[in-house]
């Protein structure tokens, strides 16, 4: 999204917590996208860190790839999904994250090959 307005954002999947980090010449601020869009510094990101037992380590706040924050949703998701006990939609996010994790895909169709005749 910020790509698309212009802005130099990117998504930092710290450990325990996903944030968005904004950098320029003169601001680096990263967004709490899930607390109210709180907006901390790398000391607080790095108390968090602290606090929640992970330590801090400056590879915590790099950038995370697309594919990477891809699993983290599909991840989270099957994880909420178990514990509603939906295994269908556990077993098709289930699906996906095998698709991501081969990164074999069919790019025609958008999903690995023979998987559109297949109903998957």
């Amino acid at each position: 999204m910020g790509r698309r307005i212009g802005l130099p954002l990117i998504g930092i999947g710290m450990p325990g917590h996903f944030l968005v980090k904004f950098e320029s010449e003169r601001y680096k601020v990263f967004v709490d996208c899930f607390n109210g869009g709180a907006l901390l510094t790398e000391k607080d990101c790095a108390r968090f860190l602290m606090q929640a037992g992970y330590g801090f380590e400056e590879k915590y706040l790099s950038k995370s790839s697309s594919r990477a924050i891809l699993a983290r949703t599909l991840k989270n998701l099957m994880a909420i999904y178990q514990k509603m006990d939906d295994a269908v939609k556990g077993a098709r996010l289930s699906r996906f994250m095998d698709i991501l994790e081969s990164g074999h895909v069919d790019e025609k169709r958008g999903g690995k090959k023979g998987e559109c005749e297949q109903g998957i």
